[in-house]
């Protein structure tokens, strides 16, 4: 089936990290590299036990933890370099990424955090499209008495369902609780601002609308 969604911006050097990835997972192999950040650009020598590959929404990230009592962590296959295999080690059979998602949205985790339960409700026009879906961290969902979809999640971590509320430009909102609405009201402040120049733009005739219906 085709996929249309981001792709990694993939040469050589890429998939044979990713092969050599995939090796280090089958035999349990240490993995040596170079990681830049992605906020600053620094580069620091790490080595980890890997634990998973994880695809998410195209791109590929190694899980894994740095020392045997260390918290597991993401790294991206695309700010890795210099990338070798070390000695075996022994799996710990009680780390999962699936466990470790459990309460994500996306990537996001805190695994000590307190649970949080985030209701989103979604309006009627953009009901048919989130109901098509079983969202991650989903608990619940059902109408409301006027007429959304409301959707319940359990999660660690509420920034990604905040970019999630955003994507739907209005039609979407948090009732609960009110610190992740907070965390929508101002990033959409801050959009605002950014935005603000084009408001005194030309508003042409062929801007394009985006219909959330089923048709």
């Amino acid at each position: 089936m085709p996929s249309h969604r981001p792709m990694p911006r993939a040469d050589k050097a890429f998939y044979a990290r990713l092969n050599d990835v995939e090796r280090a997972l089958r035999e349990h192999r240490m993995l040596h590299f170079s990681y830049r950040k992605t906020k600053d650009a620094k580069k620091s020598e790490r080595v980890i036990e890997p634990y998973a590959l994880h695809d998410h929404l195209g791109r590929f990230y190694i899980w894994g933890r740095e020392t045997s009592k260390g918290p597991t962590k993401f790294f991206a296959l695309d700010l890795v370099d210099n990338l070798s295999l070390g000695d075996e080690f022994d799996p710990d059979p009680r780390i999962s990424v699936e466990d470790a998602l459990a309460h994500s949205f996306g990537m996001f985790s805190q695994p000590n955090s307190k649970l949080q339960r985030v209701i989103v409700e979604v309006d009627p026009g953009c009901a048919a499209y989130v109901r098509a879906r079983k969202w991650p961290a989903e608990v619940s969902l059902a109408p409301s008495p006027n007429g959304c979809l409301r959707v319940e999640f359990e999660v660690s971590d509420p920034q990604e369902l905040v970019f999630w509320v955003l994507s739907f430009a209005g039609s979407a909102r948090i009732i609960q609780p009110a610190s992740a609405a907070e965390m929508v009201r101002k990033s959409a402040v801050e959009i605002e601002s950014r935005h603000e120049w084009a408001a005194a733009a030309a508003q042409g005739d062929a801007m394009l609308r985006f219909d959330w219906g089923e048709g």
